[in-house]
């Protein structure tokens, strides 16, 4: 029969190994990279909409932030489409800096026109209802992806 001191050093010991590999794996994570990427639709407004500010066009927003500890360099960034395709965006076409580097805390946004993506996905034979990955790859190979969003062509092309 096992006595109550036995018992206690075991229960003892196996929370000493689980706090420890709780830590282990903490402390892992900590030094990984973490980037989180969004895709979302939204419109920028030039001035105040309270003073009559004008707002632009439609636009896809592609965002990455970094809710780690480490700055991580980000050298690329598009949409995956379907068929293991990719769509590489320019953010010198903006006149946007890249590559970034996407410091602690911080958050890096690109866009592009919904009418102008639905115009190229069109031309690469795409229609109707087209699932969306946003990604950013970094400078050591990492990529970060986003949730499939649902981006109807035939709605964007009609504007």
């Amino acid at each position: 029969m096992l006595e109550w001191p036995t018992v206690t050093t075991a229960l003892v010991a196996l929370y000493g190994a689980i706090l420890s590999s709780y830590n282990a794996l903490a402390a892992r994570k900590e030094k990984r990279p973490q980037v989180r990427v969004s895709v979302s639709f939204g419109v920028k407004v030039c001035g105040s909409p309270l003073i009559g500010g004008e707002a632009g066009p439609p636009l896809l927003f592609v965002e990455a932030s970094n809710p780690g500890r480490r700055t991580v360099t980000l050298s690329s960034l598009g949409l995956l489409l379907a068929k293991k395709r990719q769509l590489f965006l320019d953010p010198h076409s903006e006149g946007m800096p890249f590559p970034y580097d996407l410091e602690p805390g911080k958050s890096y946004r690109m866009w592009v026109a919904a009418s102008r993506l639905a115009s190229w996905l069109k031309q690469e034979g795409l229609q109707g209802k087209v699932k969306l990955v946003g990604f950013y790859d970094d400078a050591v190979g990492n990529r970060y992806r986003s949730r499939k969003l649902s981006f109807n062509c035939e709605k964007w092309l009609a504007k």
